[in-house]
């Protein structure tokens, strides 16, 4: 039986317990007024039917999807994880990108289903090498090794965590490095080097947000094509329980949060139940 299945079982027993106890007082408080052997038996029926459908409708409601929750964690900290596209926010953008920043979008280098993709073909479609130029600038004094061997892309790999911001229009875009290459040129992430790049990237969030007054949007990073091998819900289970162990009392005092495109990846109930009752995520 799902977790899902489950839990509509335990909302409806609950339901009719309640409702079983409603009218076993009921008919002690009017017994001498009620004639419950009047009563026809097709009423009967039909007040069976009735409790019973009463009970299922509750027990849907109460395990009804989500599209949205909200996590306080201080009064300058509140998470929003929601169904939503991140192209259509305004604010501070959180885009992934692979270890080269690279630009080419085809030819097996950069997916143009990923947020990387995307982001290039959706305000850089024709002007590549403007980007190029401005993340040779942007990238200017950090730490990268060479792989003169790569036959694509670009040669100079940057650390893990390594963010680039780019302002477009009213929105800052913060690239961050979240993929390795292999020698295949397949994009992976080690599960070991996540933590790692969520600390580097809230960090910049965090220093971002002190100068730039503006919400902060991110995906479920790793969900994709990065071969994390963890599912969109664990990915969103260790990123909400890493927010409350090590970054509540950080300050995002325009919000931050987390868009999910495609809402059915997750459970969303499940999620705000486990933490609303302090259980393992």
């Amino acid at each position: 039986m799902s977790g899902e299945t489950k839990k509509f079982w335990e909302y409806f027993i609950l339901a009719i317990a309640a409702l079983s106890s409603v009218v076993t007082l009921f008919g002690f408080v009017f017994q001498s007024s009620i004639q419950f052997e009047s009563i026809s038996m097709a009423c009967k029926i039909v007040s069976f039917i009735a409790i019973i459908l009463i009970c299922l409708v509750y027990a849907c409601i109460m395990t009804e999807s989500k599209d949205k929750v909200i996590f306080r964690f201080n009064p300058q900290f509140n998470l929003t994880i929601e169904k939503g596209n991140l192209f259509e926010k305004q604010g501070i953008i959180v885009i992934p990108v692979n270890e080269y920043f690279d630009t080419h979008v085809g030819d097996g280098i950069i997916s143009p289903n990923t947020i990387h993709g995307k982001f290039i073909t959706n305000y850089f479609r024709n002007r590549v090498n403007e980007l190029d130029k401005f993340l040779e600038d942007a990238l200017l004094g950090k730490k990268y090794h060479t792989n003169e061997s790569r036959r694509l892309g670009k040669k100079f790999k940057y650390d893990l965590g390594t963010c680039v911001d780019i302002t477009i229009d009213d929105n800052v875009y913060v690239l961050v490095a979240l993929t390795h290459f292999d020698g295949n040129d397949h994009a992976y992430l080690d599960k070991k080097d996540y933590p790692i790049v969520f600390d580097r990237l809230i960090s910049h969030l965090h220093e971002i947000n002190m100068h730039v007054e503006k919400p902060i949007y991110m995906p479920i990073m790793g969900s994709g094509l990065s071969r994390l091998r963890r599912s969109p819900q664990r990915i969103l289970n260790f990123l909400v329980d890493a927010i409350d162990f090590k970054y509540s009392a950080y300050t995002f005092p325009y919000g931050l949060n987390i868009e999910i495109f495609d809402i059915n990846q997750v459970n969303l109930n499940q999620l705000e139940t486990h933490f609303d009752n302090d259980l393992s995520l």
